[in-house]
Formats: C-alpha cells, sequence, structure tokens
C-alpha cells in the first residue's frame, strides 16, 4: 500500500460488515434447522409456522434455498469486506457482487413473503382465534420491516465504494482536495 490512509467509510463499512455477517454465518445453521427439524427447537408451544413448513413445500424449499444462497454469498461478502479492508480490486468485485445479490433477494424474498407465505400463515392461523391472527399480523409487520432494513447494508456498501475517495484509494492515487463529487479523478 501507499502512503494514502483508507476512507473512514471503508472502515466504517468493513467493520459493520463483519459483525452483521459474523451474526449471518453463525445464525444460518439454526435457520436450518428451524427448517428441516423444527420438533428439535425449544419451546415446546405450538407455532403456526412449524406447520406452514411441513405443509407447503414451496416454503420449506424457497427457505433452504435462500438460506444456503445467503450463507454463500455471505462468506463472499465477508471475504470482500477483507478486500476492501486491503485496498484490492477484488475485494471491490466480491462487494459489489454481495450487494447486488443482496438487494435482489431481498426483493425476491418480499415478493415470496407477501404472494406465498403470509397466504399460507393467514390460512393456518385462521381458525386459532384472535391471538394467533395478531401474531400473525406481527409477523408480517417484522418480514417487510426486516426485509427493508436487510437493504441498509448493501446500499450503504455500494454508496461507500463507489465515492471518489474510495475508489482513489483503492487505486493508490491521490485524491485532489479540491475535487467536487461526481468529478472523474485523473488518470492513473
Amino acid at each position: 500500500m501507499s502512503n494514502l490512509h483508507r476512507p473512514a467509510g471503508i472502515t466504517a463499512i468493513c467493520i459493520i460488515f463483519w459483525v452483521i455477517g459474523g451474526l449471518g454465518v453463525l445464525g444460518t445453521p439454526f435457520t436450518l434447522l428451524s427448517v428441516i427439524a423444527p420438533e428439535s427447537l425449544p419451546g415446546g408451544q405450538f407455532n403456526p409456522m412449524v406447520e406452514v413448513f411441513y405443509h407447503h413445500p414451496g416454503i420449506k424449499t424457497f427457505t433452504l434455498i435462500s438460506a444456503v444462497l445467503g450463507l454463500l454469498v455471505t462468506l463472499a461478502g465477508l471475504a470482500g469486506s477483507i478486500g476492501l479492508w486491503l485496498g484490492r480490486a477484488w475485494g471491490w468485485t466480491l462487494s459489489i457482487g454481495y450487494s447486488a445479490y443482496t438487494i435482489l433477494a431481498v426483493v425476491v424474498g418480499l415478493g415470496f413473503n407477501i404472494l406465498v407465505l403470509f397466504p399460507a400463515m393467514n390460512e393456518a392461523t385462521r381458525s386459532m382465534g384472535s391471538a394467533a391472527a395478531s401474531s400473525a399480523i406481527g409477523g408480517y409487520v417484522g418480514g417487510i420491516c426486516g426485509s427493508l432494513f436487510g437493504l441498509a447494508l448493501p446500499i450503504a456498501l455500494l454508496i461507500v465504494i463507489f465515492r471518489p475517495a474510495s475508489k482513489a484509494w483503492r487505486d493508490q492515487r491521490p485524491f485532489p482536495p479540491n475535487a467536487a463529487p461526481g468529478q472523474p479523478l485523473p488518470p492513473v
């Protein structure tokens, strides 16, 4: 590396990604367990979501595929964040790929939830009374809010890595201090 300093945005986004990505990697086995063997989960209370997974193979399949792909993409994103930290071009490439996949996955997942999962939950809780219906509504709101929150990191990552100072650091060329945002950098 040259004497250029890593931009603060790159430092912050890498640390945030390491925390969130690490939690994602650690949490994926529990997601898979809840789909593959839901009876092994603690609690012992009836959960209508477990019934939906058992009786709706599309939901179970979608969740399994999403969890496995999500784990692989998260691992690639963690590797990309290491590359970002080091200022390597492959880190940018992996990070852009992670962001693009994650944004697409959130949109597809949200559409799946609205079109398939929520109607299945309505059907499962219909005969259970108002408490189950209220719980389902809480699940819907949580699912939508969680999906929207899931867009924050990939969008922030794209904003940070496409800033001129970040690109200049990656390319190891001085960033002109008086350059306006969006102004092209001088050639190498």
